[in-house]
């Protein structure tokens, strides 16, 4: 399942950096209701890509000014990975920063869920 969903958002990863890409993953189960990323957190914390391998995933947009969160977006497919754009255009760009260095929603758990994550100091190593 990782690696099938790691070969649809990378190009062509090379064979010694792909597996040593997958073995970083860990699998990581949440109850109903509970969170994966929470809207303004540090993109530095928490995993940093995820794929899902079972239950629904929502997205929660809280619009600047409001108190109500808004869903824009779920994940409900096996396979479906999130968090790759964190992944993909990391914080630190060659000492320069990225322009948006906080969570952007926040991802939910609306039913079990069992995901494969990576995080970027597990990557990293």
């Amino acid at each position: 399942l990782v690696e099938t969903a790691l070969l649809s958002i990378l190009k062509s990863p090379g064979p010694f950096a792909f597996e040593s890409l997958i073995q970083t993953f860990r699998e990581w189960t949440l109850e109903e209701g509970g969170t994966i990323f929470q809207q303004g957190t540090p993109l530095s914390l928490g995993p940093v890509l995820c794929v899902l391998a079972h239950g629904v995933v929502d997205v929660m947009l809280t619009p600047a000014g409001s108190s109500d969160a808004e869903k824009v977006c779920t994940y409900d497919r096996p396979g479906q990975t999130f968090g790759d754009l964190e992944f993909l255009f990391q914080p630190d760009l060659g000492g320069r920063s990225a322009t948006r260095k906080l969570r952007w929603a926040t991802y939910q758990a609306r039913t079990d869920v069992t995901l494969w994550v990576t995080d970027r100091e597990t990557f990293n190593r």
